[in-house]
C-alpha cells in the first residue's frame, strides 16, 4: 500500500524507525492471521452446530484443519512480508505467492530440500498421509499432528522476518 501511494517518505518522516515499522507490520501480520484463523474455527464449529454434529465434534480434527495450518505458516508470512516490503512492484509478491502456493503441492513429493521451503511447510502440516480423509469414518478420528514443521517454520519464519527487517531497514526510500 506504501508502495501504491508513494507515502514512504511522509510516514519516515514520523519519529517511527524502519526497524519498527518493519516488526509493527510483522505483529499485525501475525495477529491478523491468528485471528482470521480463530474466525475460521468458530464458523466451522458454528456450521457443525446449525447441521446438528455438535454431538459428534472432533475438536483436534477441527484445530487441525484451521489453527494448525496458522502454526506452520510462519515461513511463508516471513517470505511474502519481506517480499511485499521490498519490492515496489505489488505483483512480484503475488506472483510469488500464488507460483510458491502451486510448487508447494509438487515440493511436498520431492525428496530433500524442497520439502523445506516455506511454500511447503503448509502443506506438509494438512497432507500428512494420516490426515487425508477416504471415508467418513476416519473423520471422527483425531488426526496425526506432525509438530517438527511447525518447529521448522516457527525458526525458519523468525529467520525470515529478521532478514526482512534489516534489509528493509538499510533500503534507500524513494
Amino acid at each position: 500500500m506504501e508502495h501504491q501511494s508513494n507515502t514512504w517518505k511522509l510516514i519516515f518522516s514520523m519519529p517511527v524507525s524502519k526497524l519498527q515499522f518493519y516488526w509493527s507490520k510483522c505483529l499485525w501480520l501475525v495477529t491478523g492471521t491468528l485471528l482470521s484463523g480463530i474466525v475460521l474455527m468458530a464458523g466451522f464449529y458454528q456450521a457443525g452446530v446449525i447441521l446438528g454434529a455438535s454431538d459428534s465434534l472432533n475438536w483436534m480434527r477441527l484445530f487441525s484443519y484451521t489453527a494448525y495450518p496458522y502454526l506452520g505458516s510462519f515461513a511463508l508470512m516471513g517470505v511474502q512480508l519481506w517480499l511485499s516490503m521490498v519490492v515496489k512492484n505489488q505483483s512480484v509478491s503475488i506472483i510469488a505467492g500464488g507460483a510458491g502456493a502451486l510448487a508447494g503441492l509438487y515440493f511436498i513429493q520431492v525428496p530433500g530440500w524442497p520439502q523445506y521451503t516455506p511454500w511447503a511447510i503448509p502443506y506438509q502440516l494438512n497432507f500428512a498421509r494420516d490426515n487425508i480423509i477416504n471415508d467418513f469414518a476416519s473423520i471422527s478420528q483425531s488426526p496425526h499432528l506432525e509438530w517438527h514443521w511447525v518447529g521448522i517454520s516457527a525458526l525458519m519464519g523468525l529467520l525470515l522476518f529478521l532478514l526482512g527487517s534489516v534489509h528493509f531497514a538499510r533500503k534507500e526510500t524513494e
